[in-house]
């Protein structure tokens, strides 16, 4: 059995909490100034890459049953922000790697050497 702690359940709570506070602040702005895009997601995307798949469903799933006690028409959208959820944790992931092998590989060739060497260059 795994033990949790309760400092990454305090974590995990307050990364939920950002996440929802966030993706209701966003939607509230662009609907104040008609923006027509559902921004309702960047909150959920946070979570997702900051705290995993978990969070990032819970906060999806919890943003859509609060703006439901609004406009009954975002509960179906739950489902939606909790794909984005499972998406983008993966998807952070799989670019973190990629990153980390662009930075060895330019690492390994001295790429930054011959870039520096080309503009510290003086032509008389």
């Amino acid at each position: 059995m795994v033990k949790v702690s309760k400092k990454s359940i305090v974590y995990w709570i307050i990364l939920v909490v950002l996440g929802v506070a966030i993706n209701r602040l966003i939607s509230t702005i662009a609907g104040t100034f008609g923006i027509p895009l559902y921004l309702d997601s960047i909150g959920t995307m946070f979570a997702a890459v900051v705290g995993g798949v978990c969070p990032g469903m819970f906060v999806g799933f919890i943003t859509n049953m609060l703006g439901g006690l609004s406009d009954t028409s975002t509960f179906y959208y739950g489902t939606i922000n909790v794909l984005i959820a499972g998406i983008a944790a993966p998807l952070h992931d799989i670019g973190k790697e990629m990153l980390e092998g662009a930075i060895k590989t330019i690492g390994e060739n001295d790429y930054l050497h011959m870039a520096k060497d080309i503009a510290s260059y003086h032509h008389e």
